[in-house]
């Protein structure tokens, strides 16, 4: 059922395939600004910088690249990125690397506005004041966290604040298989599963909508077709569509700021320190078999894009949402086999404590949102991913 009323705002335009790097200067161009600020981390292989270079060839001398990307997405880090932008003289920003080094530009497009202030006066929603540097992402690999949406946590000594404004959405992300790099299967296996988690959540949530299970779908039916192979099979090329897979389901999440899965999966993640939406995978059955009456339509989207249309037809319309729960619940377990991870809350260090962590998230209001639930049903949710 299509909600009464709902909204959905991204503001980034996705290049994938076959020279989506080429298609870089020619969008800077247009607004204009052709003196990029590359920033990257100094794991980064050469060869994809000088493929990015050679997507600049006609303008050799536009590209200044700052690898020094510090390991926290801090304060301190972010203003030396914005130090260097401003005394380079650079007019756009370019994110090359995995959600660390992206949130670390998003990070800076908005220091350059403040001058030297501290970023402490963003925190909170809404309070960053455009124009933003424009800003683009050139994603290596598939992805355990979300670095596409409005949100940006920064660490602040002992503790960290959030920033929110669809602001800091980048204008474009550039998927292409040579600037990929290459991760071990362990690597891509985590991101495809928290991938899964992002798209079931913002397709099966509160806050689903048309637009975001649109989203959800295309990430799942990628997915499909991408794994196991990106995990076992070392081809840019199959991970660049794992990749993509990766890029629409932080899409489709980007609006989704509350429900009972994003909730357990936060809690589960303070607790154990599991990236957020690795551990959202881990709840899925549960999270599931919870949503089948109020989610039926999303999830048997989500069965067409998973299983393909063969199965979905010979599936009669009261077994399809049974079907889902087990199609999407089998993906994720031959996603973890094939990266030879187990997928339980006790392998991730939390093999108790569950009634804690229940009663935390129902006392949760605000991270709940509009999705009503009792404290046995996130204690279900939990101990069936013990």
């Amino acid at each position: 059922m299509i909600p009464s009323f709902y909204s959905f705002v991204h503001k980034s335009k996705v290049f994938y395939g076959t020279l989506s790097l080429e298609q870089i200067p020619g969008e800077l161009s247009r607004i204009p600004a052709t003196r990029p600020l590359v920033i990257t981390d100094k794991k980064t292989e050469p060869g994809i910088i000088r493929a990015l270079a050679g997507a600049f060839a006609r303008m050799p001398d536009s590209l200044t690249v700052f690898d020094n990307v510090s390991l926290l997405v801090d304060e301190e880090g972010i203003k030396e990125i914005a130090e260097v932008y401003r005394e380079s003289g650079c007019n756009s920003i370019l994110a090359l690397g995995g959600s660390r080094v992206i949130d670390m530009a998003r990070g800076a497009a908005a220091a350059v506005t403040l001058g030297g202030d501290s970023l402490v006066s963003l925190a909170g929603k809404d309070k960053v004041e455009g124009p933003l540097p424009p800003l683009y992402a050139i994603p290596t690999m598939v992805q355990t966290r979300s670095a596409l949406g409005m949100d940006l946590v920064l660490s602040s000594g002992s503790g960290s604040y959030r920033i929110v404004s669809p602001l800091l959405m980048p204008r474009g992300v550039f998927i292409d298989k040579r600037a990929m790099t290459f991760a071990s299967g362990r690597e891509v296996a985590r991101g495809a599963l928290a991938s899964l988690f992002r798209a079931v959540e913002a397709a099966t949530g509160p806050e689903g909508n048309p637009v975001s299970v649109a989203f959800s779908a295309t990430s799942v039916r990628m997915l499909s077709e991408n794994l196991p192979k990106a995990v076992t099979v070392n081809s840019k090329k199959v991970q660049a569509g794992a990749t993509c897979a990766c890029v629409f389901s932080e899409i489709a999440v980007s609006n989704t700021t509350s429900g009972v899965g994003l909730a357990v999966a936060d809690a589960v993640h303070k607790v154990c320190g599991v990236p957020r939406d690795l551990a959202g995978a881990v709840i899925l059955p549960g999270l599931l078999r919870l949503r089948a009456e109020t989610a039926k339509d999303a999830m048997e989207r989500l069965l067409l894009a998973a299983a393909g249309a063969d199965e979905f037809s010979s599936t009669s319309s009261s077994g399809r949402v049974t079907a889902a729960v087990k199609v999407l619940c089998d993906m994720a377990d031959n996603i973890a086999r094939s990266g030879n991870m187990t997928l339980s809350l006790t392998s991730m260090g939390l093999p108790s404590g569950y009634e804690e962590i229940a009663k935390q998230v129902v006392d949760n209001a605000e991270a709940l949102g509009n999705e009503t639930v009792s404290y046995e049903q996130v204690l279900d949710i939990l101990k069936s991913a013990a």
